[in-house]
C-alpha cells in the first residue's frame, strides 16, 4: 500500500515538473511578444501624432466659395478626412464642381498642410 502510494506522489512529481519545465520554456516566447506588443503600440502612437486633428472638421469650417462648399455638401462630402480620400478628378466629376473649385479646394487644404488623394 505504501509503495503505491510512493509511486503515485512520484507520478505526480513527475507531472508537475514536466508541466513547470513545459513553462519554463514557454518565458522567451511570452517576452517576445511582449517586445513585440510595446514595440507596436510605439509604433502606432508615433502615426497617431502624424494624423492631423483637422481631418475630423466639418468641410462646413473651411473657407470655401457658395458653390464649391455646395458641390462638397451635394456630394455627400462631410468631414475634411472625405475630403482628402477624394482625388482632383473624383471632384470635378460633381455637378457645377469645375476647376476653379477644385483650385479652391487645393488651396485650403494646403493651408492645413493637407492635399487631395493621388489614386
Amino acid at each position: 500500500m505504501q509503495v503505491d502510494k510512493f509511486l503515485a506522489d512520484v507520478k505526480r512529481t513527475s507531472a508537475r515538473l514536466k508541466a513547470t519545465e513545459e513553462l519554463l520554456m514557454q518565458i522567451p516566447l511570452v517576452a517576445e511578444m511582449h517586445r513585440r506588443l510595446q514595440e507596436a503600440e510605439a509604433r502606432i502612437a508615433e502615426l497617431e501624432g502624424r494624423i492631423s486633428p483637422d481631418l475630423s472638421r466639418s468641410v462646413d469650417t473651411l473657407k470655401v466659395s457658395v458653390r464649391t462648399y455646395n458641390g462638397l455638401k451635394n456630394a455627400g462630402i462631410q468631414t475634411i478626412a472625405d475630403l482628402v480620400a477624394k482625388t482632383g478628378g473624383d471632384l470635378i466629376r460633381i455637378r457645377n464642381f469645375g476647376r476653379r473649385s477644385l483650385q479652391e479646394v487645393r488651396e485650403v487644404l494646403a493651408e492645413l498642410g493637407l492635399k487631395l488623394a493621388d489614386h
